[in-house]
């Protein structure tokens, strides 16, 4: 996907030579292949915030700074910006599997997209969903302390799904 990114900064992006954004680019692509292996199971959440293995949320947020400072610099952040400037034509896509889709997980399908908003959009809901499982698995619910924690996390989670419904 690396290439894709490449190619599509190549053909596409008025201010930016590739060489310029190799770095962030990397780390882009580097920063979703271990989104993707964390978060994509029926166990994710749990692994996610395994305290051993507490990277998933930092990951996510990091990436969803590296996006939004992506859409700063220019990049498509609608599908009539894709079609514009030539990404689709570049192929770079961004697919997460649908969280709505009634199969069983290992026939999920996927939808694909090729602008940030859909992407923003879909990290902020997978950091939604990890806040909303802290807040209802995790923390202590007998403890004054623990109920805090769950009504930070459950208010995190509800303002992000407005967000994405307000915004993107």
């Amino acid at each position: 996907h690396t290439t894709r990114t490449i190619t599509t900064v190549e053909t596409s992006h008025p201010r930016y030579s590739p060489s310029q954004v190799i770095n962030e680019i990397k780390r882009l692509h580097a920063l979703r292949a271990d989104i993707n292996k964390t978060i994509t199971n029926s166990t994710a959440h749990s692994y996610a915030y395994n305290k051993n293995n507490n990277h998933t949320i930092s990951d996510l947020i990091e990436y969803h700074a590296c996006l939004v400072a992506c859409t700063d610099r220019g990049f498509p952040n609608s599908a009539r910006d894709a079609k514009v400037n030539g990404t689709i034509d570049a192929q770079l896509q961004f697919s997460w599997k649908n969280a709505f889709d009634k199969h069983e997980e290992s026939t999920l399908t996927e939808e694909t997209k090729s602008h940030f908003n859909y992407e923003i959009a879909c990290v902020l809901w997978n950091i939604a969903a990890f806040k909303t499982y802290t807040a209802a698995t995790v923390h202590d619910w007998t403890s004054k302390e623990g109920l805090t924690l769950v009504k930070k996390d459950y208010e995190i989670s509800a303002l992000i799904f407005k967000q994405i419904e307000e915004v993107l």
